[in-house]
């Protein structure tokens, strides 16, 4: 496509050279940079695009997208934010494929990864095939990959949507993170719906406050960001709230769902066992019953916000209700490990305080001996939310085993310590400090009797440990099937 064609997409930018050259395709790494590309110099937290321009020109770039001006031969775009830019032009380049899509985008501090696996499975119930994007994996058709991060940079994601196009896709189910809807990785998309979960703390090492954290979040359903056709809001949130407020203030579709009477689908009964959960919405004259294997009110959340909206979008009704009933597992959230031991053994990738509030009391529905919880907290991240999670646990556990969870370069014993400051302010004095993650598995193994549930946070469908500069593979489902025959 034209350089000239490619700018059309960009409300403004100084242009610095021929606009005439054809461009072959759009990079921001450097060393990926192919002959005819045009590429995006994007500021980093530790470095900047600009850096690695020698790289990138000598690899074949044709033109240049920076936010500094620069001397160069090549023609040269000149924008204030290259990431929303560069998202802009994506789109543009790539023909728009979420227009040709129905695109549902998922956002809030928990929840997304289930819902988004619940809002494929009612898609390809109804019969369309539904591409997935979020923080495990990639998902098309005819392709698998496991995912960088969870919503990718805007290029990929459009490369990915176009790839599910070609392959007979009719959806996408995707993860929209705060960091990614931050950094313009969504912009240009047009979703058919837009679902927000909730909001509690985590990710302030990135965004500092929770206004910013939330600002962040409320732009996947601010018009002047994305297009969202219809919103789903969870009432019961304080911060969804506000995001209905500032939508009907501007006259723009949405619909909430949650327990509070003034919900449009209203949660009105539940009731979850080991085997799963019976829910009734009500929604204008009529009470439907939604059954689902998941467990947990935490749950309840998730499947009445997928039937919301796969109902506000029109999808049919049957289908819908027997694509939440078909989704039985979630990797990595709340996944059951069945290796012929005498208590259950819970992997979840719950890391907030928040998280463990809903997903602990909801264990204690099929225990009925003593709650053992594993966890840790990620180094170079939010310390602030450490002694809160810790706190938690504390009051909501029986026993603890205290461990690492991709320390980074952090001193583990460190994040341990502030943790272990708020578990010391619940009383629990159960508390085991096992950092290697491994001996954590083998003494909660060790400790567990008949009756009792292990439940083991943080790391989710992760397969590795970040220590240091190292990714060591570390798959928990390994370590718990060791220490079972070595019990």
């Amino acid at each position: 496509m034209q350089l000239r064609l490619l700018l059309k997409a960009l409300p403004e930018y100084e242009l610095r050279g021929d606009s005439n050259l054809e461009i072959a395709g759009i990079c921001y790494d450097s060393r990926k940079v192919k002959p005819g590309c045009l590429f995006a110099a994007l500021p980093g937290q530790k470095s900047h695009g600009l850096e690695f321009l020698s790289e990138a020109i000598a690899n074949g770039a044709a033109a240049i997208l920076a936010d500094w001006p620069i001397e160069s031969a090549l023609p040269t775009i000149l924008v204030s934010e290259t990431r929303r830019s560069m998202a802009l032009i994506s789109n543009r380049f790539y023909g728009e494929p979420s227009r040709k899509l129905k695109l549902v985008g998922i956002t809030g501090t928990n929840g997304k990864t289930t819902i988004s696996y619940l809002i494929r499975s009612i898609f390809e119930t109804a019969g369309t095939l539904c591409g997935l994007v979020g923080s495990i994996l990639y998902d098309g058709d005819q392709f698998t990959k496991q995912s960088a991060m969870t919503t990718p940079e805007s290029v990929d994601l459009q490369e990915l949507l176009i790839r599910f196009l070609n392959e007979g896709s009719g959806a996408c189910s995707m993860e929209a993170s705060s960091q990614g809807l931050d950094q313009h990785r969504v912009r240009g998309c047009t979703f058919e719906a837009a679902i927000f979960t909730n909001l509690t703390q985590d990710h302030l090492d990135y965004h500092k406050t929770m206004e910013r954290y939330f600002q962040a979040k409320q732009m996947l359903f601010d018009p002047k960001y994305c297009d969202s056709r219809i919103a789903v809001i969870n009432q019961d949130d304080e911060y969804g709230e506000r995001i209905l407020s500032s939508r009907k203030a501007d006259n723009l579709a949405s619909v909430s769902y949650g327990f509070r009477k003034e919900a449009e689908y209203r949660i009105t009964f539940w009731k979850s066992t080991i085997n799963g959960t019976d829910i009734i919405v009500h929604h204008g004259n009529m009470d439907q019953k939604i059954r689902t294997p998941l467990i947990g009110k935490y749950n309840v959340y998730n499947v009445t916000a997928a039937y919301t909206a796969a109902d506000a979008i029109g999808l049919e009704r049957d289908a819908v209700l027997s694509g939440i009933e078909q989704m039985t597992f979630i990797p990595g959230r709340l996944e059951k490990l069945e290796l012929g031991q005498p208590f259950h053994i819970i992997l979840d990738y719950a890391h907030t305080e928040d998280a463990f509030r809903q997903l602990l009391p909801s264990l204690r529905l099929f225990t009925t001996g003593r709650l053992i919880h594993i966890f840790g907290c990620r180094g170079e991240r939010d310390k602030t939310k450490r002694s809160l999670m810790g706190k938690a646990s504390g009051e909501l556990a029986d026993e603890i085993v205290l461990t690492s969870d991709n320390p980074v370069y952090e001193d583990p014993e460190q994040i341990a310590r502030e943790i272990k400051a708020g578990i010391d302010l619940s009383g629990n004095t159960n508390v085991h400090i096992l950092l290697d993650r491994g001996e954590a598995i083998a003494r909660a193994v060790s400790l567990a009797k008949t009756g009792d549930t292990i439940v083991i946070t943080g790391k989710g469908n992760e397969t590795y440990q970040l220590i240091q500069d190292k990714k060591i593979h570390f798959d928990e489902r390994e370590y718990f099937k060791s220490a079972l025959e070595n019990r």
